[in-house]
């Protein structure tokens, strides 16, 4: 592995980003995993609110 005259060792910076970049992709899954699985319950939420699922009582869409 050769050191550049500015004392960079470029197979060693490469090797630094490329790792750098594959953590971030694993991140960014982890994220995107998290928000796919928080929307899912949420519209579950919203869906039970908006059916009335759960409750006797009848669902109030409009205030009269």
């Amino acid at each position: 592995m050769k050191n550049s005259p500015l004392g960079l060792n470029f197979q060693k910076e490469i090797g630094c980003r490329k790792d750098l970049l594959t953590n971030m992709a694993e991140a960014k899954a982890k994220i995107e995993l998290r928000a796919k699985r928080r929307e899912a319950h949420e519209r579950a939420e919203y869906e039970e609110k908006k059916t009335g699922a759960g409750t006797n009582k009848p669902v109030q869409t409009e205030r009269e």
